[in-house]
Formats: C-alpha cells, structure tokens, sequence
C-alpha cells in the first residue's frame, strides 16, 4: 500500500471514527439488563422486596405490570431473589373504572411512603425498592439501579414456613422465624413484621376508564396484607412468629406466594425478607 493510498484511508475512516465516538450509546434491554444469573448448588441469593403501586384505572401502570413481572420471571440481577409485591391502589377507582385489587389499606401503605421517603404526594406507577428508594415503576434501568444497590445493605434473615391447615383449608398457617437483623435495628426503631400474600396469573378485561378494551395482566398481587407484630428485643435468636390467614375461595391456591418482611416503622426501610410459594397437594 503506498503512503498516497494510506493518507487517503485515513482522511475517510477517522471522520467517520469521531462520530461513532461521539454519538450517544442506544442501549437494548439486554445490554441495560444481564442475563439470568444461575446461582451454584447451595449459594444463597440477597432477597430485595420490589414494591409497585398500581391501577388498573390508570393507563401508564401496564408497562410497569409487564415490568415487574419481568423482573419476577427473568431474576436480572446476579446473586439476588426480587421479591416482587404489587399493591392496587384506590384513588383511581372513582375515575370510570373500579379495579378489583384495589383496596383502601394499599393507598395508606403508599402514602406513609411518600411522607416518609419526601415525596409528598402520591402517583401511579411507583415502584419502591426495600422501602428506600422510590421511582416511575416502568423505568427498568432505575430498578435495575435500585435493586443492585439495596442487595448491598445489610439486612437480617427471615426463615419462613407456610402450610395449609389439615383441619381447615381455607387456613394457611404461617411459622416465621426472625434473626440477625442489621445494626441500627433496636427497641427505638421498632421493626415490625408483616406478611402478605401475592397471586400471580390474574388477568382483568377493562371495560371503562382509561383502559378501556385492553385486557391487563398482572403479576405477584398483594391479595393480603397483615401486621404479625413487632420484634422485640433485645433480639432472640431466632425470634420467633406465628400466624394464621384465611385463604378466600376466589384466590388460587397453586399461583399464590406468601411473603414476610421486617420493617423499621421510622424509615420504613426493609430490614429482611422471604417468600416462599404455597405447596398445595
């Protein structure tokens, strides 16, 4: 190649060069988000509780559904279990369409969140990351942020066993076991434990409302949510709970999860979490 020739090269490619250097990155989903991480037998996963707030009476929540029920199925982050939880709320029930999940006592979970948390008003989607971290619940590259930062925080263990009742099958009964919460966890903070159930596989035809026509799916809905109690301490190792739930004929027993987490009541910050799915025969 002669020196002429190599001249002539450059003065075509490096052009060329500084634009590719210079123009922004269009990042696919698959290159803001890794692949499934396959832990190795017996390596332990960091849970993270992934709340979303959402409505079916709203028309910019179906992409946060489809969202979080991504983030359930797919398990993006390695070495972390996303325990997804998505609380209806009933502020858009009055507005042409009544969602069937929606319910009183999610809106209060959600409004001590946005007192707490400096948000001072509340919106749908949102999407609450171990109670610390608040965001647009269909923005997937923040919740891959959130998560990967929460699974960095200290936080207890939480072992939890849940049986249907043998004498009664619309009683699931629940044996929890609380130990090793993070420091700054005492008597002051008074962390309580809470447990829910979420069905997944529900589908709603939306007749009215924003939404109307479409046919909405839905993943990990909170059908119920309890108070077991506060831990008290000085802490016992383990510290141990019980509780019991009624199960309603409507819910599906082999699509439904039970979850349990331990809360600061000040910071509302997540201290411990588990899930387990209902084992039905």
């Amino acid at each position: 190649m002669t020196r002429k020739t190599q001249m002539t090269l450059l003065l075509f490619v490096v052009p060329f060069a500084l634009v590719a250097l210079a123009t922004p990155h269009a990042f696919t989903r698959e290159e803001r988000i890794p692949p499934k991480h396959v832990t190795s037998t017996g390596q332990s996963t960091i849970p993270v509780l992934v709340e979303l707030f959402t409505s079916e009476g709203c028309s910019s929540c179906p992409p946060a559904d489809i969202l979080l029920a991504e983030l359930a199925a797919e398990q993006p982050v390695p070495g972390v279990e996303i325990v997804p939880l998505a609380f209806h709320v009933d502020y858009w029930d009055r507005l042409g369409w009544k969602d069937r999940f929606s319910s009183k006592r999610f809106t209060q979970r959600q409004r001590r969140y946005s007192w707490t948390l400096k948000r001072y008003h509340v919106y749908t989607p949102q999407m609450v990351v171990d109670g610390s971290d608040e965001f647009v619940g269909s923005d997937s590259n923040q919740a891959y942020r959130s998560i990967k930062q929460a699974a960095n925080s200290a936080r207890g263990r939480i072992r939890l066993d849940a049986a249907i009742s043998s004498k009664n099958s619309k009683r699931l009964d629940l044996r929890i076991q609380v130990s090793s919460l993070p420091s700054g966890a005492d008597a002051v903070t008074k962390p309580e434990l809470l447990v829910a159930l979420a069905e997944d596989g529900l589908t709603s035809g939306v007749e009215r409302g924003e939404n109307a026509g479409r046919v909405l799916r839905h993943a990990a809905v909170a059908r119920l949510l309890k108070n077991v109690g506060q831990v008290r301490f000085p802490l016992a190792e383990p510290y141990e709970f019980t509780a019991r739930l009624k199960l309603k004929p409507e819910w599906n027993l082999s699509k439904l999860s039970a979850i349990a987490f331990v809360q600061d009541r000040e910071s509302l910050r997540i201290l411990a979490t588990s899930k387990v799915k209902i084992i039905t025969e």
